[in-house]
């Protein structure tokens, strides 16, 4: 009995994420912290604004309006450094969340990919899925993961 928990407590797979022992947890269980939800929702805020101002500053320059330059490069320098954070603050959120079941770590993997390779579209999906519109509650402390580990 002693040899089981023990067994229980030490892990010999160091891929091994929370909820990959058959105990799974819910997909959304490690919150997306404040910082990376407001990056996120930042980052989807902008695109939302600057698409439609681009759009008619183009058009305007289409009816013979040229617009500064300023105009359009200081926006899309701000653009890139959020959507850069986002970027970044995304995929180290995908490192952090404990997906459900034995193959969590090829779920972390392959949404990394999807991220990185599909263009923004693959970051739209997590990031709607995952950090705008389902937050989790917040987890507990390592202490008392810790406490917990030990008594049981």
């Amino acid at each position: 009995m002693q040899l089981e928990s023990q067994a229980a407590t030490t892990d010999s797979n160091p891929y091994r994420s929370p909820g990959a022992d058959g105990n799974s947890l819910p997909a959304a269980s490690r919150p997306a912290g404040r910082i990376t939800r407001a990056v996120v929702i930042a980052a989807l805020v902008y695109m939302a604004l600057y698409i439609p101002y681009f759009i008619v500053l183009m058009v305007r320059g289409a009816r013979g309006v040229a617009p500064p330059v300023l105009a359009i490069a200081v926006p899309h320098f701000i653009g890139m450094a959020l959507n850069l954070a986002a970027l970044v603050v995304t995929i180290a959120d995908v490192c952090r969340r404990p997906f459900p079941g034995p193959y969590a770590r090829y779920t972390r993997v392959t949404w990394i990919l999807l991220i990185l390779f599909t263009g923004g579209i693959g970051w739209l999906i997590y990031a709607i899925r995952f950090i705008v519109w389902r937050p989790a509650a917040p987890a507990a402390s390592t202490d008392e993961t810790l406490v917990s580990e030990d008594t049981g």
